[in-house]
């Protein structure tokens, strides 16, 4: 069959098109990144099962008539956090059709289907290297957000409503006539007549008729209009304004009316701002023909103007108002104003605890808001529950900056600290005071349990998590106070349907209160979905890990309602970390990151859990959660959820749900098992204990340039209970070992009555192969109760040759090349400030695959540039990843020096102050460096802190392997797993090395972190390679420093390339 001879019916969803929709899911699958299947294929019943749940304002599916399969699906949401707005949530073609035009049929179908229906915005996401689907997106109207990666809006639908527009989209075509530039570029859009406000403008022309609408990127409404007759624009002083500054704002009126249609206007235009925007501007006037006017006021907003959450960008945010009547005809125009205090205040660095009768320093950090640079007075509002080293300082806080002070607390209790603050300064001529702010401490005994409020949220702490509470959506975060991370996020919903989610944007009552030694945290919000419903979440808080959860729904209305209550729990390190679960088959222990993702990996059947809870560890912390008996069923997809029974609940009835439990603190899974238990009264098998000696080869590892190595061999017991036996020191093959006698293959030492007070040690000498290399041997610790074995490593990293720093040029790019003899690496600090190559001596084969010179594409990556690449990201930018190091500007200068054990290291230093907005302040230094004659490159990220204000940052190192110039032939390891190569994607973060193995050479390129947390992350991209990445979160102290140290090296296999790991020691 032709092309041509092919034809597709556009249907409303059925039941009908169930399994002919799994067909196309299945068929489908190698489009979407990581697959849409996750490996596991549709079928009819769970095509059926997801269409039930689904709460879409309209499904499409697309047919071939010629042979009736189902060949396209898309979806439409109403957007619950922006009134008015709705998103396409699904969007596919089966890759035999497309090129159709099948895509494109739908979202216009969509977007008419919004307009008729009163929508007025609607939104899309994809991934940044879908650009196939981009101009497709733009055509129909749709703007990449800046900053976004991708998030896309689209305002054809307000415009066609609009009754000044009527005429025009009588007479033509929306989609035909629409002008757009189809760039595969992120819109950073501004407009001559509204200044530097961030805008969006959608333009149409057609027989000499023309229709621009220019949209408010914060406000969401109309900043301009322009038709063949009437054009009206505002301009706005700041968008980002600081509160209780007054700044201008202009409106340009004009008739643009001419010839036959030359006439004059009426117009009205009224001003006015969302409550706390102060702003009132009235005009009416007539327009002559040609005539544009300009007319002036100012806008304010209040200190005590309503809060919103500034780093959302989808929802609506206060607007500054402005009806136009133009000869009777109403349009409105909505200026975004995203204000903030012009001071904000914080604390570092972050969850901080004070103890009572002790003095604590923290730091007083203040950000400025303003265009203008301030000299700030800064007041502390004395309290009975604290001293404090100081009431009022002065501070020059920089414009649009920030600026820290140190200050001494004591509390003279335990509980609620109200450290109160306020700012005052002058701006041109205006002197200004900021409302008190009160920023929340809590003092906490050991073993003790504090409560306090923040302006929209309650705080409890005890010595393991702190519970923080919002109103909005009353999402409670723990976070673990060892690891100072956020591990368990909760919150609840009403359904069915859940999606699209309801409470998550309502504002609950909380309410806190002391009760028998606990603190007992209420959460109560009325459901519109379920009108008369009303939801409580009671959280019992104690001086333990354990957190006890239920849920109380009362029906305040006249008509009976049926429900379930689902909570969510997401455990946010999951990824990191070790699941355990307990199903019946048997107690299943898997890495987060490759079990519990797939469909059903977690089983919603209960029966098959042997005991009903869920625990994840890291570190020596554990979160887990255990469910009552009458627990329905529990999924898993990003979060997992719980579902209470079905509930009907006729007028006035109550119904209360059984007691859940969140458990946060130290230990492994057997605290959340032992924790069941005792809730339960379970019998379980004791729990076996961890090993309790130690046998230590010291330095570890052995490093050395040359053949001979000293060590000390020292053997401890934690327990009194006595050890005798033997260690065996078994050397690597190819080198002998003496302890106080001749040199062999392996010696033996003997000990007795071993006890944590009567630790043994021995000196032990090596010597060995020239060449460099990792080598293995053994320790074999043989006692009366046990046998240990135990690896040795000695890592020659050298030999006598040297080390040579040369630049050069290729395409265009200043290179360096570093030289060791062995190993040479080519260094490109204006194109990514990373590695374009690593060559042995003598080869032309580089063991990096990389873009150079150009920028590229890589799966979900724009741009590419592969090698070896320094990064630097800030967590609080949220979809920023990897940063944007490589738009400094470095220079770079040879740098030599000598580490602990003596090896002096040579190679290239790169320096930049950084420039971009959140990293001003931040000085990074990125060391190459190697040893003579190596195969081993250390990399050391270097971060200086000359601010006086803390900064979380996360620097890193992603590594693109082509290992003998191989990238098809990867498997990719650490030192938990390994993962053979398949189209399905994973992200696997875990403790130590990580490792890409040319599996047709053996010869394996390897990663080890030697700092911070040392973890590592293997990136396997399906079809689009294996890679690594190395990184570390750090928080700079003021006028602080952190390193991230890295070493790499080239190992002959992947045996040992595992002994280089122990270069993280």
């Amino acid at each position: 069959m032709t092309s041509s001879e092919q034809t597709y019916t556009l249907h409303p969803y059925h039941p009908r098109f169930a399994a002919g929709m799994a067909q196309m899911w299945n068929e489908s699958d190698h489009q979407w990144p990581g697959t849409f299947t996750k490996g596991v294929p549709f079928d009819e019943p769970r095509i059926l099962e997801w269409m039930e749940r689904v709460a879409a304002i309209i499904k499409f599916v697309i047919e071939e008539d010629q042979t009736g399969k189902i060949v396209g699906y898309g979806d439409l949401w109403e957007e619950t956090m922006r009134p008015g707005a709705c998103y396409v949530a699904l969007l596919n073609v089966h890759p035999d059709h497309q090129g159709h035009s099948l895509a494109r049929r739908m979202l216009h179908e969509m977007v008419n289907w919004a307009t008729e229906h009163g929508y007025d915005k609607l939104t899309i996401g994809t991934w940044p290297s879908n650009l196939k689907a981009m101009p497709l997106y733009k055509k129909v109207g749709f703007f990449w957000q800046p900053g976004t990666g991708v998030f896309m809006e689209n305002y054809v639908p307000a415009v066609r409503q609009l009754p000044l527009a009527k005429t025009f989209f009588e007479r033509h075509d929306w989609y035909r006539d629409y002008q757009r530039d189809l760039k595969q570029i992120e819109d950073e859009m501004r407009h001559p007549k509204t200044g530097d406000t961030k805008v969006y403008t959608l333009r149409w022309a057609a027989d000499g008729d023309l229709l621009e609408a220019v949209f408010d990127r914060n406000g969401q409404r109309l900043a301009g209009l322009a038709t063949n007759d009437f054009a009206a624009y505002t301009r706005i002083g700041d968008s980002e304004p600081a509160q209780g500054v007054t700044y201008p704002v202009e409106w340009e009126v004009s008739n643009t009316t001419t010839g036959d249609r030359a006439r004059t206007m009426s117009v009205s235009l009224f001003a006015s701002g969302d409550p706390g925007i102060e702003v009132t501007h009235r005009a009416t006037f007539d327009l002559a023909p040609g005539e544009t006017r300009l007319l002036n006021s100012t806008y304010r907003v209040a200190h005590d103007a309503p809060k919103f959450e500034v780093e959302d960008h989808e929802r609506l945010v206060p607007r500054l108002n402005t009806l136009f009547v133009v000869d009777g005809q109403v349009v409105e125009f909505g200026s975004g104003l995203r204000y903030r205090p012009p001071v904000e205040f914080s604390l570092g660095p972050n969850g901080i605890t004070l103890m009572p009768g002790q003095a604590k320093t923290v730091h007083l950090q203040l950000k400025n808001r303003t265009q203008h640079p301030l000299e700030v007075a800064v007041t502390v509002i004395p309290d009975p529950t604290f001293g404090v080293n100081w009431t009022r300082e002065h501070i020059t806080v920089p414009a649009k900056g920030q600026a820290g002070l140190p200050i001494t607390l004591t509390p003279t209790r335990g509980g609620e600290i109200p450290l109160t603050v306020q700012a005052s300064f002058t701006i041109e001529g205006q002197a200004i005071t900021t409302p008190a702010k009160i920023l929340p401490l809590l003092a906490l005994e050991p073993g003790g349990l504090a409560v306090g409020r923040e302006e929209d949220a309650w705080l409890v702490e005890n010595d393991f998590f702190r519970l923080h509470l919002k109103r909005k959506g009353a999402w409670a975060t723990l976070t673990n106070k060892t690891t100072r991370q956020r591990t368990v996020l909760f919150a609840e919903e009403i359904g069915p349907p859940f999606v699209p989610w309801e409470l998550e944007d309502t504002l609950y009552d909380l309410h806190a209160a002391h009760e028998n030694g606990a603190i007992r945290l209420t959460a109560r919000a009325a459901s519109a979905r379920f009108p008369g419903l009303v939801v409580t979440r009671e959280m019992i808080v104690t001086a333990t890990p354990l957190v006890a959860i239920r849920h109380r729904v009362v029906n305040t209305g006249s008509v009976s309602h049926e429900f379930q209550i689902r909570p969510g729990l997401e455990f946010m390190q999951y990824e990191h970390a070790q699941l355990t679960l307990p199903l019946r088959e048997r107690l299943i222990q898997e890495h987060g990151s490759m079990f519990g993702g797939a469909h059903h990996d977690i089983p919603e059947d209960l029966a098959r859990f042997a005991e009903p809870w869920i625990a994840y560890e890291e570190n020596g912390q554990v979160a887990g959660a255990i469910w009552p008996a009458s627990t329905e069923k529990v999924t898993r997809n990003w979060e997992f959820f719980l579902f209470t029974p079905k509930q009907t609940l006729a007028p006035q009835e109550v119904f209360e749900s059984d007691a859940y439990h969140i458990l946060c603190g130290p230990g492994d899974w057997r605290v959340v098992r032992q924790t069941w238990a005792r809730l339960t009264g379970k019998s379980i098998e004791p729990v076996t204990p961890k090993r309790h000696f130690e046998v230590e080869l010291t330095p570890n590892p052995l490093l050395t340039l040359a053949e001979d190595v000293h060590a000390c061999l020292k053997l401890t017991n934690t327990r009194k209970l006595p050890l005798t036996g033997t260690v065996k020191v078994t050397a690597p093959e190819g080198w002998q070992v003496s302890s106080n006698g001749a040199s062999t293959q392996s010696c033996e030492v003997p000990f007795a009555d071993l006890t944590h007070e009567t630790p043994v040690e021995w000196p032990v000498r090596f010597h060995g192969l020239p060449q460099p290399g990792a080598f293995e041997g053994h320790l074999h610790f043989n006692t009366q109760r046990f046998d240990h074995t135990q690896p040795i490593t000695i890592l020659r990293l050298g030999r006598g040759t040297d080390v040579h720093i040369t630049p050069s040029t290729r395409e265009g790019f200043a290179l360096w090349q570093i030289n060791n003899g062995q190993t040479a690496w080519e260094i490109a600090p204006d194109f990514h400030r990373g590695i374009i190559s690593w060559r042995e001596t003598g080869q032309d084969t580089s063991h990096l695959f990389t873009s150079f010179p150009q920028d590229g594409e890589l799966s979900w990556m724009k741009p590419f540039f592969g090698g070896l690449r320094p990064t630097l990201y800030d967590p609080k930018e949220g979809r920023g990843w990897p940063g944007k190091l490589h738009t400094e500007t470095f220079t770079a200068t040879p740098v030599e020096g000598s580490d602990m054990h003596g090896l002096a290291w040579k190679g290239l230093r790169l320096i930049a102050d950084l420039q971009k907005e959140n990293c001003r302040g931040l000085r990074a230094e990125l060391d190459y460096l190697t040893l003579p004659g190596s195969n081993v490159l250390k990399f050391v990220f270097r971060l200086v802190n000359l601010t006086s204000t803390y900064h979380i940052m996360e620097p890193g190192l992603l590594i693109f392997p082509s290992v003998d110039g191989d990238r098809e032939h990867t498997t990719l390891h650490n030192a938990e797993l390994h993962r053979k190569r398949t189209d399905q994607t994973a992200w696997v973060i875990s403790d130590g090395w990580a490792a890409v193995e040319n599996t047709e050479t053996g010869r394996t390129l390897v990663a080890i972190p030697a700092s911070g947390k040392k973890q590592s992350q293997l990136m396997d991209w399906g079809n689009d390679g294996g890679n690594m990445h190395i990184f570390d979160t750090t928080e700079l102290a003021p006028n602080a420093t952190a390193e991230l140290v890295v070493y790499l090296a080239l190992a002959g296999s992947l045996e040992e390339a595992r002994r280089y790991g122990a270069l993280a020691k």
